[in-house]
């Protein structure tokens, strides 16, 4: 290659705006392509072009450069440079999911594919109960206190929670609020869990007897295990004692009876462990509903030792919370 080859290629470089050079690395940073019309020079745009001071001065300011480029820029077809911190990729405008697209995203807690309310997947992607609550599963007046309603963000897969509750030192649900979860020929399924540090701990998530109806008749359910620390009583492992909402009494079982200070009574269901030696016994009478009660406020779940039916003194975890499913 001769000098005045080597010279005409060097003065072709030094005719490189400046300016555009600058914008071609500020674009480049956010893998831009540049407009097919800042690739075509000739002398009219040699011309024209200002001096590199001038397009500085416009890049500082934070000028157009190039109206093809602010218009692709614009309408997300190249990436939009960084400004003050926000999102460089105009992809990410729209950060928020789109509902009825089966994938869940920033903002849903479910995507059924849909956007029909009423199957365990509301309208706005988030998980309801089967009452069309997102927030509360039991009758309207039952759960006494906002922190003590609890719904399963993550429900078993063809189940509907029905009802659930978390166990506070309060006074946490009233004795039907599991009432939605009876009335109707359907499969119902429960788990419970240790709510006493974050994540929660599943202690048991089995499906009852299919053969059984969920009735306000006191039943006796086999139960299937799904998984937990404790599991469910497999033959004969979960109770459900309820009768009729609008009757005066209520059904339940009793542990330590006539003891003066430890007698407690599981008024709304019961359930062995699948090792047979602990229950867990739920009580929707705490002694704020009914004077009457056999249950404290704090032990309106009670997973407690068992010894040929009788607690052990009605002492062991309370800071747990429980849900009841019904099938789809």
């Amino acid at each position: 290659m001769n000098d005045g080859h080597m010279q005409n290629m060097n003065r072709k470089a030094i005719f490189i705006p400046f300016g555009l050079l600058a914008a071609g690395l500020m674009t480049n940073a956010c893998n831009a392509k540049f407009p097919i019309s800042l690739l075509h020079k000739d002398a009219s745009t040699d011309a024209a072009q200002q001096d590199a001071s001038t397009l500085d001065s416009a890049l500082q300011d934070g000028q157009t450069i190039d109206a093809n480029l602010d218009a692709s820029i614009q309408d997300g077809t190249v990436d939009a440079a960084p400004v003050d911190g926000q999102t460089t990729d105009a992809a990410d405008v729209d950060a928020a999911g789109v509902c009825g697209n089966s994938t869940v995203e920033s903002g849903e807690t479910c995507d059924d594919g849909n956007t029909t309310s009423g199957d365990g997947c509301s309208s706005s992607c988030q998980v309801e109960c089967s009452n069309g609550s997102t927030t509360d599963c039991n009758p309207s007046g039952e759960t006494k206190i906002p922190t003590s309603a609890f719904v399963d963000s993550d429900p078993p897969a063809g189940f509907i929670q029905c009802a659930g509750f978390e166990n506070t030192t309060n006074d946490d649900v009233g004795p039907n609020w599991d009432a939605n979860c009876f009335g109707a020929v359907q499969h119902l399924r429960i788990r419970y869990w240790d709510s006493s540090a974050n994540p929660w701990t599943l202690m048991g998530d089995a499906t009852l007897d299919p053969t059984s109806l969920a009735t306000y008749a006191t039943q006796v359910f086999d139960a299937t295990n799904h998984g937990g620390t404790q599991g469910v009583l497999a033959t004969q492992g979960v109770t459900i004692l309820k009768d009729d909402p609008t009757a005066s009494t209520v059904s339940d079982w009793v542990c330590n009876q006539g003891h003066a200070n430890n007698e407690y009574a599981a008024s709304d269901l019961y359930l062995g462990n699948q090792a047979s030696d602990h229950m867990l016994m739920v009580c929707g009478y705490s002694a704020s509903d009914d004077a009457s009660a056999h249950c404290s406020d704090r032990k309106e779940l009670l997973f407690t030792p068992t010894v040929y039916e009788h607690c052990s003194h009605g002492q062991g975890p309370m800071d747990l919370a429980v849900a009841i499913y019904v099938e789809k």
